[in-house]
């Protein structure tokens, strides 16, 4: 996360094609964007999330998703 001096956030996607085909790919990102829409409050205001999907991504659910996002949004807030 990064300060971009604004009064809300912004969300920034990184899903390669190594994920998957297209289908698979934007999968993952509604699936992302869905939990960054409805936990918006949990982010501090001003900050640009940057998520970089990984290979394997494209397999998991939202609970795992979910998950997977907390652990890594626990360091940064």
């Amino acid at each position: 996360m990064s300060i971009n001096g604004l009064s809300q956030n912004r969300l920034g996607l990184v899903v390669s094609k190594k994920i998957g085909n297209a289908v698979k790919r934007n999968r993952v990102k509604r699936i992302i964007r869905e939990y960054f829409r409805i936990n918006r409050h949990k982010f501090p205001l001003g900050r640009d999330v940057i998520i970089i999907a990984k290979t394997g991504a494209d397999s998991l659910n939202y609970k795992v998703l979910k998950k997977e996002i907390e652990k890594i949004q626990d360091k940064f807030i």
